[in-house]
């Protein structure tokens, strides 16, 4: 992964610099004009309730098979998180991430 990732976990965590990527989950399921049973996972940036991009954290699609949880959640709006990192042991560079979603709480 680009260096990008590592300067976002090694941040501070001040309020002003932590990143906190809010998603609405969404499942759709449908039959296609082929009569297929179609079942699809959505997920939504809330811009206003989020700190950062989903873009930050989730680098390409390559990433998205990393969220463990997303097909045992239900609809809802969820907190994208970096749940492990793996990192190259010659180097220090980030090889791999595992993420995480968790239910929202609001923020009072």
């Amino acid at each position: 992964m680009p260096m990008k990732l590592d300067k976002i976990i090694c941040t501070t965590q001040s309020s002003e610099t932590t990143l906190r990527i809010v998603v609405k989950l969404k499942t759709e399921h449908y039959f296609d004009s082929k009569g297929n049973v179609v079942v699809t996972k959505k997920l939504t940036q809330l811009k206003r309730k989020s700190r950062g991009s989903i873009s930050d954290i989730l680098i390409d699609v390559e990433s998205i098979p990393y969220i463990h949880n997303l097909y045992s959640c239900v609809d809802g709006m969820y907190e994208l998180i970096v749940d492990h990192v793996v990192r190259d042991w010659e180097y220090s560079t980030i090889d791999y991430c595992d993420y995480k979603l968790i239910r929202y709480v609001e923020e009072y």
